[in-house]
């Protein structure tokens, strides 16, 4: 009976043993994809990354891979989603997957750009808030904001389909003739930033929005408008310092036409007609 009984000691050991060993080298497999994976993406092989990552992905799940390796596949899923192909919906629910298995997990500062902060900040929150995996939210330029232009319906103006803000961007404006940008933010964010890019310049420029009319509002200068376009998008912030919602991002932002003579009424701010 104790013979049989160390035959038995000895199989659980050498199982166990063999478990653990399967399990080591799945998470060794899902952490060289993941490099792997990253190094196509810098060489901008971004169908062979998302590819690459997926295996991890896989490989995670059947070999029962949890923590920091499991997030870090999400999470570079989800910058590769962003930077490689401008989908911050499907981006934001991987980065809320990776927050959910490791809540500690931080973005690599080598492929990381402020859009993927950004967004990265609203999985934060939502993981925080307890808002889990999102659908990718409302769409901005295809719901009517009484407060926009002047009743304008936008028609001349593309982009911004990301974003979980609603907003109308004017049809056109002028050249040289300040374009009013207006929106309203749910809730009660501290800050709301526009980001707008001229032409002729290198970088968007960040400035605050201020209170107007039950939304918020700025005006780009009449210095900074000329043809043929104006592109923007909008970040609001949380009393911490995190992104509640976006209208637009850098890579799909609205873009309103700059013209040199109307086809629809001058556009203005509300209560500024």
């Amino acid at each position: 009976m104790a013979t049989w009984s160390a035959v038995i000691c000895a199989a659980s050991i050498v199982m166990a043993s063999a478990n653990g060993a399967s399990a080591q080298g799945a998470m060794q497999q899902v952490l060289d994809l993941n490099r792997q994976a990253m190094d196509q993406y810098m060489n901008l092989e971004l169908e062979q990354a998302q590819s690459l990552l997926e295996r991890a992905l896989s490989v995670a799940q059947r070999g029962n891979v949890s923590g920091a390796p499991l997030a870090r596949t999400y999470l570079n899923l989800g910058v590769v989603a962003i930077g490689g192909f401008a989908d911050n919906g499907r981006g934001l629910n991987y980065f809320v997957q990776a927050l959910e298995a490791d809540g500690g997990i931080q973005l690599d500062p080598l492929t990381s750009t402020p859009e993927i902060q950004t967004v990265f900040q609203l999985a934060r929150s939502r993981v925080g808030s307890g808002g889990g995996t999102t659908g990718g939210g409302t769409t901005g330029g295809g719901t009517t904001d009484s407060g926009t232009g002047g009743g304008t319906t936008g028609g001349g103006a593309t982009g911004g389909s990301s974003g979980n803000v609603p907003h109308m961007p004017v049809p056109e404006q002028l050249a040289q003739t300040a374009v009013p940008v207006y929106v309203e933010v749910p809730g009660s964010p501290a800050h709301v930033y526009l980001f707008y890019q001229a032409h002729g310049m290198r970088e968007f420029r960040r400035v605050e929005m201020v209170a107007v009319a039950g939304g918020y509002g700025y005006e780009i200068p009449c210095s900074d408008v000329f043809q043929p376009s104006i592109e923007y998008y909008i970040v609001a912030f949380g009393n911490d310092g995190s992104p509640v919602g976006f209208a637009g991002t850098q890579t799909d932002p609205y873009s309103v036409p700059i013209v040199g003579s109307r086809s629809h009424p001058a556009p203005a701010l509300p209560g500024r007609a």
